[in-house]
């Protein structure tokens, strides 16, 4: 989609790539530092027929956006789905945080992992923890209010939010 140079932003989609790249340099700054390893998971896939008529299927993904580990209590795997929006408010739903994502995440903590949405909205980031994830189930929430979540801290260096203290002090 073509943008208008003089008008900054308009016309463009929010893809969220700029903020995954940002988000991998803070995970960077993890790995450097010895607290945490985190990779991109990319989306499962079977590929059929020849070149000329191949065909791609996507799979159900257990995976999220982010999996790895950190080296609390140990070595306890992560687990992180990362959502950028231009609103105010993550739909939990289609357009936002899928059904499949929100059940992953439940399954995952469940299993021991340290899951969480790392949501970020107009050069600021949330973070939606295990324990938000299992209250908004419960209660049949239809969306997150940016509002209504604490400010991330900022690290260090690379680490321009701090994610995973906010992960240690809510776990």
């Amino acid at each position: 989609m073509k943008t208008n140079g003089s008008r900054k932003g308009v016309g463009r989609q929010n893809t969220g790539s700029d903020f995954q790249k940002m988000l991998e340099a803070v995970f960077e700054g993890y790995e450097k530092r010895g607290i945490a390893k985190l990779r991109k998971v990319e989306m499962p896939v079977k590929v059929f027929g020849p070149p000329q008529k191949r065909k791609v299927v996507f799979l159900e993904n257990p995976w999220l956006d982010y999996a790895g580990t950190w080296t609390e209590i140990g070595g306890r795997m992560l687990i992180i789905e990362a959502k950028s929006t231009e609103s105010k408010r993550l739909e939990i739903g289609e357009g936002g945080i899928t059904a499949n994502q929100m059940k992953n995440l439940q399954g995952w903590a469940r299993a021991g992992a340290a899951t969480s949405i790392v949501w970020h909205h107009r050069g600021d980031v949330r973070v939606i923890t295990a324990a938000t994830i299992r209250a908004a189930a419960m209660m049949d929430a239809k969306s997150f209010a940016w509002d209504h979540l604490q400010p991330t801290p900022k690290g260090e260096g690379w680490i321009i939010w701090d994610v995973l203290q906010v992960m240690a002090s809510r776990a």
